[in-house]
C-alpha cells in the first residue's frame, strides 16, 4: 500500500483539531484541495516533509527507529506518533516509507551547536513578574486583533499570512514589533479564534467567547494553543529536559528536545520559545516557575501561580476634559465591552487610553446606546 493511500486514509479519520494544526503548520489551505488524496499529496511534498522532520522530538525519533527495528514501543508513544501522522494508525503502527528513508539518511540524534558563555539568569521572582506582564499584554493584544479584524478588511496575501501594511498598522497600534504581531496572529489562528475564508481574515464564534471571558480563561486558551504547537510528545520531552536542566534557556531546551529542529520561518518548533515569551511562559528564554506545570498538563496550577503576577483589575476610569478616557489598569470584561461601544482605543498598555469622538458616539447609538 502506498504512502499516499495510507496517509489519505489517516487524514480522513483524523480529528478536526489535528487537521487544523497540520494545515496551519504546513501553510496549507483546505479550500485548495478537493479531497483527502489532494491534501495527502501536499503533505508529502519535500518541503512539507522537511518541516515535519524538523519537529521530531528525541522520544519520537527513538520510537520510530524502534518500530523500524521491530522493537517494542509503548502504547502511549504509539498513540502520539499516530496523532502526529508519523505512523499509519495506533492499531497498525507502520512507519511511512518516506519517513523511514529520511531517518536512514539522517542518523544523527543531536544537532551541532555553537558553544557560548552561559547567560546568568535573573532571579525567579523577576522572571515571574515579567512573565505576568507578558501574559497580560498577550491577552490584550489578542483582544485588539479581534476588534481590528472585525472592523477592517484584512486580506490573506499568501498562505495564511497577513499583508505587511496590516501588520504595520497593528504593530503601531499595539506598540509592538511586527514579529510580535505575527506571533499573536499565529496563536489566534491555532486557538480557532481567527479563521480565513475567501482570502480574508475574520474572527470566529470562539472570538466572541474570548471577549466575554475573564483573564484566567483567556490565558488558558493561549496555553492550549501553545501546547498544540509543541505537541503531546514534545511537551513530555520538554518537561523532562526542564527538570534535568532548570537553569538552561528555553531555546537550549528546545534544541535538546528536538535535535533535528531548524531555524526556518515555517518551522513550528523553531518558534516555540518565541511564542512562550509572548504569552508569559518565559521571558528572554528563562522559564517561568509555572512552565513545568503547563508542560505536565496542570494548567489550573499554572493559572493559580500566574494570577498573583497579573495586574489587578480596576473598577474605575478617568474621564478627562479633552474627551479622552484612561483606564489605569485592566478592566473587567463587561466594563471594557460597554466602553468600547462608544469610544475608540487610542493607546494600549497597562494603562489604556480611549477617546470619544462624533464617529464613536454614532457607532454607540447604532449599538442601541442612549444618552443615559
Amino acid at each position: 500500500m502506498s504512502d499516499l493511500y495510507r496517509l489519505a486514509l489517516a487524514l480522513r479519520s483524523a480529528e478536526d483539531s489535528a487537521l487544523s494544526i497540520l494545515v496551519h503548520e504546513r501553510s496549507l489551505s483546505l479550500s485548495e484541495f478537493k479531497d483527502f488524496f489532494d491534501l495527502a499529496q501536499a503533505v508529502l511534498t519535500p518541503k512539507s516533509q522537511a518541516l515535519l522532520i524538523s519537529s521530531l522530538s528525541n522520544s519520537e525519533i527513538s520510537s520510530l527507529r524502534s518500530l523500524l527495528a521491530q522493537e517494542k514501543v509503548s502504547k502511549e508513544q504509539v498513540s502520539f506518533l499516530a496523532s502526529d501522522l508519523l505512523v499509519w494508525s495506533s492499531q497498525e503502527p507502520v512507519v511511512y516509507d518516506w519517513l523511514a528513508e529520511r531517518l536512514r539518511e539522517n542518523p544523527r540524534t543531536a544537532s551541532l551547536r555553537v558553544v557560548t558563555e552561559p547567560i546568568k539568569a535573573p532571579d525567579q521572582e523577576s522572571i515571574d513578574r515579567d512573565c505576568g506582564i507578558h501574559a497580560f499584554e498577550a491577552m490584550q493584544s489578542i483582544t485588539e486583533l479581534i476588534f481590528s479584524l472585525d472592523q477592517h478588511f484584512v486580506r490573506e496575501v499568501s498562505k495564511g499570512s497577513m499583508g505587511l501594511p496590516d501588520v504595520k498598522r497593528l504593530s503601531s497600534h499595539l506598540g509592538k514589533s511586527k514579529e510580535y504581531v505575527k506571533a499573536i496572529l499565529e496563536l489566534a489562528k491555532v486557538s480557532g479564534m481567527v479563521a480565513i475564508s475567501e482570502k480574508r481574515f475574520h474572527p470566529t464564534d470562539l472570538a466572541d467567547n474570548w471577549i466575554s471571558s475573564d483573564p484566567k480563561t483567556r490565558w488558558h486558551i493561549l496555553v492550549d494553543a501553545w501546547i498544540a504547537i509543541v505537541g503531546a510528545s514534545g511537551s513530555k520531552e520538554l518537561a523532562l529536559q526542564l527538570s534535568q536542566n532548570p537553569t538552561k534557556s528555553l531555546n537550549e531546551l528546545v534544541g535538546s528536545s528536538f535535535p533535528l529542529v531548524n531555524s526556518s520561518a515555517q518551522s513550528r518548533i523553531g518558534r516555540v520559545a518565541e511564542l512562550a515569551d509572548a504569552i508569559g511562559l518565559s521571558v528572554k528564554g528563562f522559564a517561568a516557575s509555572w512552565l513545568a506545570s503547563v508542560l505536565a498538563g496542570k494548567v489550573a496550577v499554572a493559572i493559580k501561580a500566574l494570577e498573583q503576577r497579573l495586574p489587578a483589575q480596576q473598577e474605575r476610569i478617568i474621564v478627562q476634559a479633552d474627551l479622552s478616557i484612561i483606564a489605569p489598569g485592566p478592566l473587567a470584561s463587561s466594563i471594557e465591552i460597554e466602553l468600547r461601544k462608544f469610544t475608540d482605543t487610542e493607546n494600549i498598555g497597562l494603562a489604556t487610553g480611549y477617546r470619544i469622538s462624533p464617529l464613536s458616539i454614532s457607532c454607540g447609538l447604532e449599538e442601541g446606546l442612549t444618552e443615559k
